[in-house]
């Protein structure tokens, strides 16, 4: 098969990770794999991103500010370049004799949608330009309070959303239950669940102890998230948390590993509540030196709110420690299914009380086996050799039902 995988960028990030990880079981198995994108910075990335094949569009609809990615010029400017990108990829698969999109990040489903070949989303959020009370299972990418010019068009988006992908994509596929209930909802569709997680061989072998060494916090508890800085990932509950449990567990102290907009605010938060000293920030790092942060904490948290997923999750498990997810997050069905982690309400007081019931239980050896259960059902169902196996299945199948349809 020749796969196009198609997506708004490739940099450091979760959802970009899994795409050129598909990328790469696609090569590694028969098949010829293309990433179709209008942006790539390898700057941090593994390297198997590096050894991909990548087609670079001459239509930027994202600009980097600082370490993250933004929308491009305004609503219309980002609906032109996808029109130009549409052209490019319909070039693009007659030149490369293109059998199926994968299309991932939006707007890759837009770009995607319609075409003469079948279409694959992995939606891992459907995302609106904000909040809306319709369809509240959208993912608003701006948190601003909507005015009368944002409304109408968040309305017409919402109608042009729903044909482009209710009618214009072939297979719909979610990494949750959480989120196939938001396809249900918005596009009246049923997608299927195939869910990624980590490479072991990526991520064990960490050396926290160095970490440990150079932020002087040795006998530290320590807490660690990861992720940007942004209002989802939910920085000011860890914050807020730390401070509720700081009188109750001795040197307790936690880790953020990102960057992005809302840092800043996270520092001033934690100066007002007086935790600022047992706050690390150690800013963006890449990929391959994730092992060494994981191997370094005590325990992962994930307060995010609205997420699909949770990798972060997954691959703290894999390099053997456990998290507390966010019940607003795909991840915390695994965890509670499997029992392979705890999980509590995205808050300040939900998250210290899980914290504290779990540095009370350690000792006496109530979460023994945990992370041996969930290491065996993450080498059994959540590799990215698992993920790679069950997508090519699919777009094997969606061929081979449209050739049947065509004789």
């Amino acid at each position: 098969m020749n796969i196009l995988i198609v997506t708004q960028n490739i940099a450091l990030g979760g959802a970009q990770r899994v795409a050129v990880q598909l990328s790469d079981y696609l090569n590694k198995n028969g098949h010829r794999a293309w990433i179709f994108t209008p942006h790539i910075d390898l700057a941090g990335v593994s390297g198997v991103a590096r050894q991909q094949n990548y087609i670079e569009c001459p239509y930027p609809i994202l600009k980097k500010v600082g370490h993250e990615y933004k929308m491009r010029g305004n609503i219309f400017s980002l609906a032109l370049n996808i029109l130009r990108l549409r052209r490019y990829l319909k070039k693009t698969i007659k030149q490369y004799q293109i059998d199926l999109i994968s299309a991932h990040n939006p707007p890759a489903n837009w770009i995607a949608s319609f075409l003469d070949v079948p279409v694959v989303w992995s939606c891992n959020e459907p995302v609106s330009l904000c909040f809306s009370k319709r369809k509240p299972d959208y993912f608003p990418l701006s948190v601003e309070p909507p005015t009368i010019a944002s409304r109408f068009l968040q309305a017409l988006y919402e109608v042009v959303d729903y044909s482009l992908c209710h009618w214009g994509i072939d297979r719909i596929v979610v990494l949750s239950r959480y989120t196939q209930k938001g396809v249900r909802n918005i596009y009246n569709r049923t997608a299927d669940i195939c869910r990624v997680g980590a490479e072991f061989s990526q991520i064990q072998g960490g050396d926290g102890h160095s970490i440990r060494r150079r932020f002087q916090c040795e006998q530290a508890f320590l807490l660690l998230q990861v992720g940007h800085f942004k209002p989802e990932k939910n920085q000011a509950v860890s914050v807020k948390a730390l401070c509720l449990l700081k009188d109750r567990i001795p040197d307790i102290r936690l880790m953020f590993v990102g960057e992005g907009a809302t840092r800043n605010d996270v520092m001033q938060l934690a100066e007002e509540v007086g935790v600022r000293d047992r706050i690390i920030f150690a800013g963006r790092i890449g990929d391959d030196q994730l092992r060494d942060y994981y191997d370094a904490c005590d325990l992962v948290i994930f307060p995010s709110v609205r997420q699909s997923w949770g990798l972060i999750v997954f691959e703290a498990l894999a390099a053997g420690k456990l998290s507390v997810a966010s019940s607003d997050c795909g991840a915390s069905e695994v965890l509670l299914d499997k029992q392979i982690g705890f999980v509590s309400e995205p808050t300040p007081e939900a998250l210290a009380t899980k914290v504290l019931d779990i540095w009370n239980g350690k000792s006496s050896g109530l979460f023994d086996g945990m992370v041996e259960r969930g290491q065996n059902y993450m080498s059994e169902e959540l590799t990215y050799e698992v993920y790679g196996r069950r997508m090519t299945r699919l777009f094997a199948k969606i061929l081979a039902e449209r050739s049947a349809n065509r004789s």
